[in-house]
């Protein structure tokens, strides 16, 4: 079969248009999106300190965590955010899809005592300072 180019645009167009990394749920409607916050959380603390060089350490930790994420993987989003999923945790998310932005992160077995509950089995869409950002304040840095 021989296509002519305008055929081949039309139809790179048309998967292109059809879907768009990070903004569609299940239902195809809009996916809850957590942005990053304004201020990095462990800016919070002066210089130096325990407390500083704690959650610098623990925010590093989180950003080798997101680099390592792939399609697929399964991790609590609630209640030990980021961890391998276990009894502590109130929601498991599984990640389906991920780029430099931010990751779409499926909410599934969402206890009812979760704050995820009302998304269970929707996608949600966190940016990637979102996610970094959970993983330390859930290590007690507020």
């Amino acid at each position: 079969m021989r296509m002519g180019p305008v055929a081949l645009v039309g139809m790179l167009t048309a998967g292109c248009l059809e879907h768009q990394r990070g903004y569609m749920s299940i239902e195809d409607n809009p996916a809850l999106t957590v942005n990053a916050p304004s201020a990095e959380r462990c800016a919070r603390y002066k210089r130096g300190t325990a407390e500083a060089t704690g959650c610098t350490q623990v925010r590093q930790t989180a950003i080798d965590w997101t680099r390592k994420l792939n399609v697929g993987d399964e991790f609590c989003v609630d209640n030990t955010f980021g961890d391998d999923v276990s009894h502590a945790c109130k929601a498991r998310g599984v990640l389906t899809d991920a780029g430099a932005d931010g990751f779409i992160v499926e909410i599934r077995d969402a206890r009812s005592d979760s704050s995820y509950f009302a998304y269970n089995q929707r996608r949600i869409w966190f940016a990637t300072g979102a996610m970094i950002d959970r993983y330390v304040k859930e290590r007690g840095y507020e």
